[in-house]
């Protein structure tokens, strides 16, 4: 009997909460103190290294303040921690990697509202090559109708999505769903038997989910 090889590459695909068999071989089940990289491959977790304390005899917000971002160019050791303080003249602050606090300059147009954004909480970051934007997810956005054109007319119930891959398993297929106030919306395909020889392409493959999926799209909403 020959012997069977198989090569398994690094976790660079980190910790998956998966069933076994749902699990990519460049996926595993627990990793501690390891950063998994496309390029490096798995490699230890850095040590920290103490730069400063802020307390409140030098800033008021430093009991309270948190981490909500943080920002490496990659260049020169630029590294930058943003932090969400909950006051309104300053809701947002800014140290580099020497803890040194940075300046955040504001539009002066708009400096109000932006600030009263900020003040919501709930601070989220998105790094984009060399520009940062800020979220706060306790902020409800609407669409300004007048300024933005042209919009279909059903702008408000399109929606997008993106499977990335099927199971591969004919035989053991993924449920797709899509939840929409309240209503599960599901394409559940059929497996077909292990005694079926060779049924036909279906939601194990991901175009073809995709396109089942898509279809439901009529009983999302009507006219």
């Amino acid at each position: 009997m020959s012997k069977i090889n198989k090569v398994y590459p690094a976790f660079f695909n980190g910790v998956t909460q998966q069933n076994p068999e749902l699990a990519l071989d460049s996926q595993c089940k627990e990793m501690t103190n390891c950063v998994p990289d496309l390029v490096k491959g798995l490699t230890k977790r850095p040590p920290t290294k103490f730069q400063k304390v802020l307390n409140n005899s030098e800033v008021s917000y430093a009991d309270t303040a948190t981490i909500f971002h943080t920002y490496d160019r990659g260049e020169d050791d630029e590294e930058y921690i943003m932090l969400e303080t909950g006051e309104a003249s300053d809701p947002v602050r800014v140290f580099n990697k020497a803890g040194i606090e940075m300046t955040v300059a504001y539009n002066a147009t708009n400096e109000t509202q932006i600030k009263a954004y900020l003040t919501n909480g709930n601070l989220k970051g998105l790094t984009v090559q060399d520009r940062t934007w800020v979220f706060s997810k306790n902020s409800i956005t609407n669409l300004n109708l007048s300024a933005t054109t042209p919009l279909s007319a059903n702008y408000d119930r399109v929606a997008f999505y993106w499977l990335k891959r099927g199971s591969g398993d004919r035989y053991n297929p993924f449920n797709y769903a899509v939840y929409l106030d309240g209503t599960t919306y599901a394409v559940d395909p059929n497996k077909p038997s292990n005694t079926d020889t060779d049924p036909a392409t279906g939601a194990e493959d991901s175009d073809v989910a995709a396109d089942l999926l898509a279809k439901c799209r009529s009983r999302f909403y009507s006219y």
